[in-house]
């Protein structure tokens, strides 16, 4: 299975290190054609770029279904299952939180759930952009256009992104264990403004992003310290017994602990995202 999939991680250059995380290029050779996949949030936001075979972007619960090759991708908060149709080959711009705002000045939870064309928001620059990365065969150079593209971006729009970012790097300290009004108060801000603009800024509420971490706080100890009793992790996760644990997985990752335990890919992870094989529901060839 290792030869068939490969990914790599990038990082963004200096000028854009503030706004993105890094970029990740991820390819199979239809390893997981046709089969649903269903990718838990993990507080970050991207833009895709699919190369490759296309791959479809897929909330039942708004009945949308997709398949952009550029798109952005904001907070998953609806059950989100991705279908590759054979071989994938994707390069992820990874941001960090407020990141997608900061250069493109777009209202993030305008984005929420969602997979929205790139063309709808910037249609001459997406067509240029696309044509770039087509003529190119090499992933450095592919990463050089991506960048150029953003960093023109960047540049004319100037969003403010630090204020939230610091908010964000207060709660992921405390591994989102922390009251709001309290960061709140940090930032010199009333608990309404505060989160009014982390809302725009982020895509989701200061409360939604503090409990996003402290899942995948969890999931980190079942899949990277392979503890898998349930109750023991609940407990030294700060909630108050499994069931607690249980309603948090399934309102932010829409599964439990335990089938986290069984479903979990070896290699099925990009983008820094849990990706897991959604086996009731998988389509045949």
């Amino acid at each position: 299975m290792e030869d068939r999939f490969r990914s790599i991680k990038i990082l963004p250059c200096e000028r854009l290190a503030r706004y993105i995380n890094c970029y990740y290029v991820y390819k199979d050779d239809g390893l997981f054609k046709n089969v649903r996949v269903h990718i838990l949030n993990n507080g970050y936001t991207e833009m895709l770029f699919q190369l490759g075979d296309i791959t479809e972007f897929c909330n039942f619960d708004k009945g949308v279904r997709n398949r952009y090759k550029i798109s952005l991708s904001g907070q998953y908060l609806d059950k989100i299952i991705t279908v590759p149709k054979g071989k994938t080959h994707i390069i992820s711009v990874n941001f960090k939180p407020g990141g997608m705002y900061g250069i493109f000045g777009i209202p993030q939870n305008y984005f929420t759930s969602s997979n929205i064309a790139l063309s709808d928001v910037d249609p001459l620059g997406s067509r240029f952009l696309w044509e770039q990365l087509t003529e190119k065969t090499d992933t450095k150079k592919q990463i050089n256009c991506i960048e150029a593209y953003l960093v023109q971006k960047m540049d004319k729009n100037k969003y403010p992104v630090l204020e939230m970012q610091h908010a964000v790097s207060i709660i992921a300290q405390k591994k989102g264990v922390i009251c709001i009004h309290s960061v709140a108060e940090m930032l010199r801000l009333s608990v309404r403004t505060f989160n009014r603009r982390f809302y725009t800024q982020v895509g989701i509420t200061p409360k939604q992003l503090s409990e996003i971490y402290r899942v995948n706080g969890v999931c980190d100890l079942i899949l990277k310290n392979y503890q898998t009793d349930i109750l023991d992790i609940a407990l030294n996760s700060g909630y108050y017994d499994s069931s607690h644990l249980n309603r948090a997985f399934k309102n932010y990752l829409h599964i439990t602990p335990s089938e986290l335990c069984k479903k979990a890919l070896p290699f099925g992870g990009y983008c820094d995202k849990i990706t897991i094989i959604d086996t009731d529901i998988s389509e045949k060839n």
